[in-house]
């Protein structure tokens, strides 16, 4: 495969991935951005061996272990308009990171989970 498809092909696996929530930029070649679209997406969520939403959910337990509010953010939006998780099973993310993160960093993923439900959720 070419670069050039496997950046074509990186594009497809980031709008499969999340949806509206990360825009199509322009290509620059030898950017990190392109970099990241052909190594990133293509090479690494486009393996079939997992899902998206298993390999959704690895990513997003490394980004609260490392405290990086800003990407995780990004994946909560996307499986929330890819409807991937119900805020349910987000719950149930956020219970079983206390146990391995600590409560702290839990508590900083509860307080973005919060704000994403009273931003995104249908009102009752």
């Amino acid at each position: 495969m070419t670069d050039e498809e496997r950046y074509e092909r990186g594009l497809e696996i980031i709008r499969r991935v999340h949806g509206s929530v990360v825009p199509s930029t322009p290509r620059e070649p030898g950017t990190f951005a392109e970099i990241a679209v052909r190594n990133i997406y293509n090479d690494i969520w486009g393996r079939e061996v997992m899902s998206v939403r298993d390999r959704r959910l690895m990513v997003m337990g490394a980004l609260a272990a490392m405290n990086m509010m800003d990407p995780l953010e990004i994946h909560l939006r996307s499986v929330i308009e890819l409807e991937e998780l119900s805020w349910d099973e987000i719950n149930e993310f956020i219970i079983t990171l206390s146990t391995y993160i600590g409560a702290p960093r839990t508590t900083s993923v509860h307080m973005l989970v919060s704000k994403l439900k009273r931003e995104l959720a249908e009102p009752t």
